[in-house]
């Protein structure tokens, strides 16, 4: 028996233990039940820490100060948001406050300063969001003041901070002078997501998306551990689908399973059955590839010339190769990884023909971007809209499909259907406390959170974007 399966109510984990000429490896595929809204919502814990350095002066600080107001707006309010500024020296605004106009006010005191004590501002924040709390870290520079000042110190932190605390970080990197590879691997180390934003348009379409998963977990702090290994599995939110694979010499005798409900706050332990012996899952090479395509384009940081691009190119290039002649190259997680590193490929392209030292930092950063959309391809983001909307299938498919056949007519006893035409959403299933809407953006979570207090009742999204045509054509009926 090559396969084993775990499975409860929040919860189903597949084992599968796979061997060919080269390696053997253990694959665990995680599929997070979707879930309504509890009847006592555990609160949002945030923090927001912004860098304030000289070099934020001007449309970048302008942008995230907005972006900033919009995500407290968004908040309930028994969610708690403490909002912290950091240069040289670290400034509380507001320490775990309920959510209000007067603290989403109070980034306009925020003025542009000195250097850039990074860690100082970052374990400001994790502090005061101690136990199942979230920072959202910004920068748009280099560690360059402060106790610790390397990604790897950085990173350690972060996982510490996860581990030890419950505090996941997500960053989001500013411009084209930040150290991605630290923002990066603060973010992966802390269970969060990295976001490359190179303008105000984009700061906010980060903190929107920031939103919309702080909001939908299901469970936190989620790791598979045995004798002599562990993976950590981290946050899954409602209807998610995820893929982890290692590469193990024998196959252990048990393994244990924790987590931590976001919904109730109670953390499980269980035992996990394990497969008895190896065979043939090609889905466990899938995964080794996409993760071999994102360590590859993390190698970005060290494009310095014409050079290096071409050679850089040339590898992705011939990952594209062997990931087009394995047998699910046209299935998850491939088509994903693929479109990326195809992207990638013309991208260096063009640096190889047309070098300059801005394009390569810009593009490095990019491509770490692309890095994290392969690994989590249902956090999946990219600052160009268009690109980003082209991503939106495959963000879809990491989730759970539930098919509906139109608009849930007991959704207009709770709003009329001129309420959703003007709010541009479907009522989908009307739930005992939330309904399931179709949305052009199922991932804004500004807008989810806005259509919530407009109704009354939580907002869920079915995970898929709609179009304006198809959103008028399924309400049509009921005019």
């Amino acid at each position: 028996m090559s396969q084993a399966t775990f499975e409860n109510p929040i919860l189903k984990l597949t084992l599968s233990a796979h061997e060919d000429a080269d390696r053997r490896l253990l694959l665990i595929e995680a599929v997070a039940a979707e879930r309504e809204p509890a009847d006592q919502e555990p609160p949002i814990n945030v923090a927001v820490v912004i860098d304030r350095s000289g070099s934020m002066a001007g449309r970048k600080l302008d942008a995230v100060k907005e972006a900033t107001a919009k995500l407290i707006r968004s908040l309930r309010p028994s969610d708690r948001v403490a909002l912290v500024t950091y240069d040289n020296r670290v400034q509380v605004l507001a320490d775990r406050a309920q959510p209000s106009e007067g603290v989403a006010r109070l980034v306009d005191v925020i003025r542009p300063g000195g250097s850039t004590d990074l860690y100082s501002g970052w374990l400001q924040g994790a502090k005061l969001v101690t136990g199942g709390g979230h920072v959202i870290l910004l920068s748009d520079g280099l560690a360059n003041a402060g106790p610790y000042t390397g990604a790897a110190q950085l990173a350690e932190h972060a996982a510490t901070s996860r581990s030890r605390y419950g505090v996941s970080t997500s960053t989001v990197g500013v411009g084209s002078d930040y150290d991605e590879a630290l923002m990066s691997s603060m973010a992966q180390a802390g269970q969060g997501f990295h976001y490359f934003a190179n303008d105000g348009e984009t700061i906010i379409k980060a903190f929107s998306r920031e939103r919309f998963l702080i909001g939908t977990l299901s469970l936190t702090d989620a790791r598979l551990s045995w004798r002599g290994g562990t993976i950590e599995l981290g946050n899954l939110l409602s209807g998610e689908k995820k893929g982890w694979v290692t590469e193990v010499q024998t196959l252990p005798a048990w393994c244990e399973l924790t987590y931590v409900d976001a919904k109730t706050e109670e953390r499980v332990k269980a035992a996990v059955e394990v497969p008895k012996s190896f065979g043939h899952h090609p889905l466990a090479t899938a995964y080794l590839l996409s993760e071999t395509a994102a360590r590859l384009l993390e190698k970005a940081i060290h494009v310095r010339s014409q050079d290096s691009a071409e050679r850089l190119a040339g590898e992705v290039e011939t990952l594209i190769v062997a990931i087009g002649n394995h047998e699910l190259s046209n299935e998850d997680p491939l088509t994903m990884t693929l479109d990326q590193l195809r992207r990638a490929s013309a991208r260096l392209r063009e640096l190889q023909e047309d070098f300059s030292t801005h394009a390569a930092a810009m593009e490095s950063k990019g491509l770490f971007q692309r890095a994290h959309s392969i690994r989590q391809q249902s956090r999946a983001f990219y600052g160009d809209t268009a690109e980003d909307r082209s991503m939106s299938a495959s963000r879809s498919r990491a989730f759970v499909n539930t098919q509906f056949s139109g608009a849930d007519p007991a959704a207009f006893a709770v709003q009329p259907v001129t309420f959703w035409i003007d709010h541009k959403a479907v009522p989908l299933k009307v739930h005992h406390r939330s309904i399931v809407v179709g949305v052009v953006d199922p991932f804004d979570g500004f807008a989810i959170s806005a259509l919530a207090r407009a109704v009354g009742l939580g907002i869920e999204t079915d995970k898929r974007p709609w179009t304006e045509e198809e959103i008028l054509k399924a309400l049509e009926a009921y005019r």
